[in-house]
């Protein structure tokens, strides 16, 4: 599994904030990184971050709440209570 993010982006840090909540065993690679941008639309048609790829269940994703739903239901999280974990980052 692979998540592109960006630096200094809400949505992005949110993302990361369940990956590491959840312990979640994922690649992290970042925007200004060589290639990135280039990898991101070629996999998913559109340069927006942050950006999940899940190869093995054939999952490509983009929008932040979808991430952390997806990787909740994956690794057993709550999505609610994961969101008040992380509203600062990313306030609805």
């Amino acid at each position: 599994m692979m998540l592109y993010v960006k630096e200094h982006c809400a949505f992005s840090a949110k993302a990361l904030r369940a990956v590491e909540a959840l312990k979640v065993p994922i690649t992290i690679k970042y925007k200004s990184e060589p290639g990135v941008i280039d990898e991101v639309v070629e996999k998913g048609g559109k340069q927006q971050f942050p950006f999940l790829v899940d190869e093995e269940n054939g999952v490509k994703m983009y929008e932040c709440e979808d991430i952390v739903n997806y990787l909740c239901e994956q690794y057993g999280g709550n999505p609610t209570d994961f969101n008040e974990l992380v509203a600062h980052v990313c306030p609805s």
